[in-house]
């Protein structure tokens, strides 16, 4: 678990002072963002470490979980549009398919009388498809009013 944290923590590093500081640029806010939310994965990752050494409640956990998820999701899409700026429409498309297909793959195979063991791989999957999803929707928005802007 170190050296993806290691990873993480130095892209993040490394894409906060590639942007210089600099948010008029839409490539620049991007890749600030990007920075910002990578170093708020490392240190839910490290803070998760601490924190659940002290017994807690399930719905605690797995809320917790989620939201981990749901900022590495984010995080991935980040990333990705950094390398491929046009592809918001094909990650959300993506994003709804990996959603609605891994949802049917666990109800099916876990069966709904043994959710709870699940809990846990349902909060994964589901944070890191609804994170890419809410990243790519934001982004295909932007454009979109960025388009109508330019046509006035």
């Amino acid at each position: 678990m170190r050296l993806p944290l290691l990873v993480a923590t130095l892209s993040g590093i490394l894409l906060l002072i590639s942007s210089r500081g600099d948010i008029r640029d839409r490539k620049q806010r991007t890749t600030t963002l990007t920075g910002l939310l990578l170093l708020f994965w490392v240190g839910l990752t490290l803070f998760e470490f601490s924190y659940f050494s002290i017994p807690r409640s399930v719905w605690s956990i797995s809320g917790f979980y989620f939201t981990k998820h749901l900022v590495a999701g984010v995080c991935v899409a980040m990333l990705i549009f950094l390398f491929w700026p046009d592809g918001a429409k094909a990650m959300l498309t993506i994003s709804g398919v990996a959603l609605v297909g891994f949802n049917l793959y666990a109800f099916e195979h876990y069966d709904l009388r043994h959710l709870a063991p699940a809990i846990r791989l349902f909060c994964m999957g589901n944070g890191l498809c609804i994170g890419v999803a809410i990243a790519s929707a934001t982004s295909r928005r932007r454009k979109g009013n960025a388009l109508e802007d330019r046509a006035v």
